[in-house]
């Protein structure tokens, strides 16, 4: 099962859904260039241009046509200009928040395939995944993370913020390049501790994830209220 179809047909009714042109004829038994599979289509130029160059992404990339339920997935807007979960009867816009909580304690809903995204330009179905288990894999921005090991992302994850919350900031749990000043102020052992944890993972894609999902400084001041 290819994601696009999931949102396809849990958009059927959203009003922002975008219906094939009345001037379009439908090509019955055609070939979608996305998918691969036999189905109702559309000419593909309605939806993928010539400045598409992601020619590897698609399954019969010789086809010139695109199935209706692929045409519905890309051209609704929220699949490139929002972070996604969606299961075939809903397409869910998360938060920050609501997506970590996902990453942590998995997804009660089954198909269901998500994408997290800060840049909002990408045709996030065509490199999301179809999960089938709680924990899956989740496309972030051009990256596959796999979250289906549930222990080990939680042990990351509060190793991470547990130094987050003792004053090692965000940007420098992303890069660790860290001051002599804040290392004096957090603790030499609080750092070096913490830098030979992360050096060996800092470049992963679970890493890189996790550094988004970290709480806000506002989450931490609300912690204290």
């Amino acid at each position: 099962m290819h994601p696009v179809y999931l949102i396809s047909q849990a958009t059927i009714n959203h009003p922002d859904r975008r219906p094939v042109p009345d001037n379009v004829e439908i090509v019955r038994n055609g070939t979608c260039c996305v998918t691969g599979e036999i189905c109702d289509c559309v000419p593909r130029s309605l939806v993928l241009g010539s400045s598409f160059t992601n020619i590897d992404l698609l399954a019969a990339p010789g086809s010139d046509l695109i199935g209706v339920d692929a045409y519905h997935a890309l051209t609704f807007k929220w699949e490139r200009c929002s972070c996604w979960v969606c299961d075939g009867k809903r397409f869910i816009r998360p938060t920050r928040i609501e997506v970590r909580d996902m990453v942590l304690n998995g997804v009660d809903i089954a198909p269901w395939t998500g994408y997290i995204t800060t840049s909002y330009k990408k045709h996030g179905a065509l490199w999301s995944k179809v999960n089938t288990g709680r924990h899956g894999i989740w496309r972030y921005e051009m990256i596959d993370v796999d979250c289906r090991d549930a222990a080990r992302v939680q042990a990351w994850y509060d190793t991470m913020n547990t130094a987050l919350h003792a004053g090692i900031g965000r940007p420098i749990i992303e890069t660790l390049r860290c001051s002599a000043w804040l290392m004096h102020k957090v603790g030499i052992t609080t750092w070096l501790n913490f830098e030979e944890w992360a050096r060996p993972k800092c470049k992963s894609a679970l890493y890189q994830l996790l550094c988004y999902l970290l709480p806000s400084q506002e989450e931490i001041k609300n912690e204290r209220i």
